[in-house]
């Protein structure tokens, strides 16, 4: 079983976010150069001047110039390293510091598979967070179970979405997480995880999390979830992971609120277009949203809402396949709530078609497919439809605070 608690730390010791940084620009430089020299090959190859069309490589002066640039490049990775990790000493700012943590997170988003095979420091690995600090396996046992008892046993899980952590529920003085916990007399957590993986990893991943949460607790839980977004796929994969693991967390699970969540898939996702306007909306990840063909596993999965390893996936990601996912129904035990945003004044059947939040619509958000086996059958009482508010809005949006609370209550 893999740790859902490891931490960038204790896996990369003094490893650095700028060590990251650079590892990822080492393998930048390579790769551009690679296909550069495979463009610049297939470009000659009719006149047969830098070799045989069944080469990758150019050979001859060409293919030493090549050669020559991606060893420069390996090697700059590697001599700039050592320094990279003692200036990282020197740094006064504080590491894990709200901006540096939102361009992690948007780069997890957008590279979070890739970031994850090569081991790179950059990639963010599941925890849990409470009172603004990451708990390890040990924090759940000792710091977290004295603050379940004070609220008899009552815990609201946060889940974010796509490029984002958990820090970014806080929004225009407002943390729906905090104000309804203390309302609601519950202990907040808030879970952090890499959004470029497959929705199912993280999904697997977080059922084992949970595992452990009930397993060291001192008392009986009783377990809200508020999810928004991808946050919401990540927790149905994760129910339904707990079919093949044996898990019992999920009696654990008295209600699920989804915001915004992309139930079926998202439209935009098809043209790229989820990326053009998540990553322009932060300054850090502007110029990302140039790189409109640069997808991860976690953003090709919001095309049709995959929350399984069985659904299928194309061997392109910018292939447009048929929607061929397993028929997942909405778990069982717990009540299930879902909002969705109405960017227009109105639910118009425009808006609701073609924009809905601005990046998920109102039949995904709902659970509304034209296949009726696909539909997910949330009660007539526990589903809203809120106007003018997009998809970013539902984090901050008082009326949505206000839905979520009466629910909850």
């Amino acid at each position: 079983m893999s740790d859902p608690f490891r931490f960038d730390q204790a896996k990369l010791k003094d490893k650095s976010d700028l060590q990251g940084i650079n590892y990822l620009v080492t393998d930048a430089i390579v790769n551009i150069t690679k296909i550069v020299e495979s463009l610049h090959h297939r470009i000659n190859r009719v006149s047969g001047v830098f070799g045989h069309p069944s080469q990758e490589h150019t050979s001859g002066i060409p293919g030493k110039v090549y050669k020559g640039v991606r060893g420069l490049a390996k090697l700059f990775g590697s001599a700039i390293d050592t320094p990279l990790a003692a200036l990282n000493k020197v740094i006064k700012n504080e590491p894990n510091g709200p901006s540096i943590r939102a361009l992690r997170a948007a780069l997890n988003g957008i590279l979070g598979d890739y970031l994850e095979s090569r081991q790179n420091p950059l990639a963010i690995h599941m925890h849990f967070n409470f009172a603004g600090q990451p708990l390890s396996e040990e924090g759940i046992k000792k710091t977290i179970d004295q603050a379940i008892r004070e609220t008899d046993g009552k815990v609201l899980l946060m889940v974010h979405g796509l490029c984002m952590n958990d820090l970014q529920w806080s929004r225009d003085g407002h943390n729906h997480g905090e104000h309804l916990a203390e309302v609601l007399g519950m202990t907040p957590l808030y879970l952090t995880y890499n959004s470029g993986q497959h929705i199912s990893q993280n999904g697997q991943q977080l059922s084992e999390a949970l595992d452990l949460l009930v397993k060291h607790a001192s008392s009986p839980l009783s377990i809200h979830i508020v999810a928004h977004s991808m946050g919401g796929l990540v927790t149905r994969s994760a129910i339904h992971a707990t079919q093949k693991a044996e898990h019992n967390w999920t009696n654990s699970v008295k209600k699920i609120v989804f915001l915004g969540t992309p139930h079926h898939g998202a439209p935009l996702e098809k043209t790229g277009n989820w990326l053009n306007i998540v990553l322009g909306k932060h300054p850090y990840t502007a110029p990302f949203s140039r790189l409109i063909q640069l997808r991860s596993n976690g953003i090709t999965d919001l095309r049709h809402g995959n929350i399984t390893d069985k659904d299928e996936q194309p061997r392109n990601p910018f292939d447009f396949v048929r929607d061929n996912r397993q028929v997942i129904p909405l778990p069982k035990g717990p009540e299930c709530y879902a909002i969705a945003g109405c960017a227009g004044t109105s639910p118009s059947l425009h808006n609701i078609e073609l924009i809905g939040d601005g990046l998920v619509t109102v039949d995904s958000a709902l659970g509304r497919h034209e296949n009726r086996e696909h539909t997910l059958r949330f009660d007539p009482q526990h589903q809203a439809v809120l106007k003018n508010i997009n998809h970013m809005q539902l984090l901050s949006s008082k009326e949505v605070y206000r839905v979520i609370r009466d629910w909850l209550t």
